[in-house]
């Protein structure tokens, strides 16, 4: 990757950035508003019906977006095809959900489920209508239009959901919220880039031939990340599968979002060096180094003060949430150390994508079960059998996608552990550090000054990371180490930035 694309890259990492701050805070302050407004057998009984709405989703998956993003100059035709196979999806979606809400609630016993399958069935439906020509922009790398489209719908949420919480104190608050949000993304997606739909199959078979393994893969991913709860209500109650949703919630927002800018930007990147394997395995190298410096002290800092901030965010009710909080930040960055997912798109070989994440699945499902059942039958406890299921398939999972990476652009498995290595040392040195502090001074309520001392173990662990990263960089970084790279393109931003610069250039 030039210098030119990879400042392309980080501008449009930095408007993805932007959009992921604004949705990371306003998700944060949604969920401890909630969480203090609800109560977890809300969010569990809320989570069961996501998760099979995002399972049945999946299964009809089209990834449409994928495929006009490869393609070289998509028509009109291909618009209009993509947005009538979408509407297709939708009818699909809606019939499917409201077929299994009985059944559902049978299964679980839970009556509630049947009404709220009604209004996830249409929430699920009309997001598949989302306007196809947003794709232009991602195509020249001009992220600014998701940014608004994120906050705008993250926005809509937060105000809809906490209003309605406020009032009724009732799970509806989170299906509502949810509804409004999808509605006022679609509706901006149309406005921004005017579109006229037309009911046009003449393009199914290109978009399909490009989409037919995502989908199958979708499908198998979205069973991966989504069923937990499904699965998790089966051995435990729906207040337990609510503590779960909370704590993988608040884990989740800091780990994978802070880095989903990053990634967001890869595909499109990538598939512009489709035909130059060398530059797309350096390129690739480049943004991972990035990507493990970002998640890996997001995760595991967050494992550390987990309990002190289950316990000043949400209050003690929330305190069952914490293993799971942990489990999840650290599964989160540990799988960030590798991204194979745009390298597969990018040079069309999407059929892997598929069957890494059926190995995925054989390897996390048996795991979640078996935690599940040893932690519900023993002192462990079912919440915490389930955490560490979740850490070891996050392990496994991880080597399997560096695997594959290897096979995609033939980058060592060695070069891909070194990428990490320097910011995983570094962050298991901040986690002690600060895993003994928070033993030290605990933080045990809402008061100011429990809040400052968390704030201040917090830095001592951020000033430990960097501490710990200088050293080890000194010791054994190469002459192309991430920090190195993310320091000079930052230089070269401030030096652009400055008043003056172009015209001291000019006279030189």
């Amino acid at each position: 990757m030039t210098l030119q694309g990879g400042r392309k890259v980080l501008r449009g990492a930095a408007w993805m950035g932007a959009g992921r701050i604004v949705v990371n805070l306003s998700g944060l302050i949604s969920t401890i508003m909630l969480a203090r407004l609800l109560s977890p057998d809300d969010f569990g009984l809320v989570a069961i019906a996501m998760a099979a709405a995002a399972v049945v989703g999946s299964m009809s998956e089209l990834s449409l977006t994928q495929a006009l993003v490869q393609f070289d100059d998509p028509a009109d035709a291909d618009y209009h095809s993509a947005w009538t196979l979408n509407l297709i999806r939708a009818l699909a979606i809606s019939a499917i959900l409201m077929a299994v809400a009985w059944p559902m609630a049978a299964a679980y016993s839970e009556p509630r489920l049947i009404p709220i399958f009604a209004v996830v069935a249409f929430t699920a439906a009309a997001r598949a209508l989302e306007n196809p020509r947003i794709v232009v922009f991602r195509r020249a790398l001009d992220f600014r239009p998701d940014f608004e489209f994120d906050v705008v719908e993250k926005l809509v949420s937060l105000v809809v959901a906490v209003a309605i919480a406020f009032v009724l104190r009732s799970y509806w608050a989170l299906i509502l919220g949810s509804a409004a949000a999808t509605l006022a993304r679609i509706a901006l997606t149309y406005i921004k880039i005017p579109y006229r739909p037309r009911f046009h199959l003449s393009r199914w078979r290109a978009l399909m031939s490009f989409s037919i393994w995502l989908t199958f893969a979708e499908i198998v991913k979205t069973i991966n990340l989504r069923a937990v709860p499904l699965v998790a209500g089966a051995f435990l109650p729906t207040v337990a599968v609510g503590q779960f949703s909370v704590g993988e919630r608040v884990a989740s927002m800091p780990v994978r979002e802070s880095i989903g800018a990053l990634q967001a930007t890869l595909f499109p990147a990538f598939s512009r060096m489709a035909d130059d394997l060398a530059r797309m395995r350096a390129a690739y190298v480049r943004a991972q180094a990035m990507t493990s410096l970002a998640a890996l002290p997001f995760g595991f800092g967050l494992a550390a003060v987990a309990q002190p901030v289950v316990l000043i965010i949400l209050g003690a009710k929330w305190l069952p949430a914490v293993p799971v909080l942990q489990a999840v930040a650290i599964a989160s960055s540990v799988q960030a150390v590798q991204n194979a997912l745009p390298l597969a798109m990018a040079t069309g070989r999407t059929n892997e994508i598929l069957w890494r994440n059926v190995r995925s699945f054989l390897i996390q499902m048996p795991l979640l079960v078996l935690g599940l059942a040893v932690g519900r039958e023993s002192a462990l406890g079912g919440l915490e059998g389930l955490s560490l299921a979740l850490v070891a398939s996050a392990i496994a999972n991880a080597a399997i996608n560096m695997t594959m990476v290897r096979k995609l652009v033939a980058s060592p498995l060695r070069e891909q552990i070194g990428l990490a290595a320097r910011p995983f040392v570094a962050s298991v040195v901040m986690a002690a550090l600060v895993l003994l502090l928070v033993g030290t001074f605990p933080a045990t309520g809402t008061d100011l000054p429990s809040i400052l001392t968390l704030a201040a173990i917090i830095a001592a662990g951020a000033a430990a990371f960097a501490a710990s990263l200088f050293a080890l960089h000194a010791v054994f970084a190469g002459p192309a180490s991430a920090e190195r790279e993310l320091a000079g393109l930052a230089l070269a931003g401030l030096t652009k930035a400055r008043p003056g610069a172009k015209s001291s250039r000019r006279i030189r």
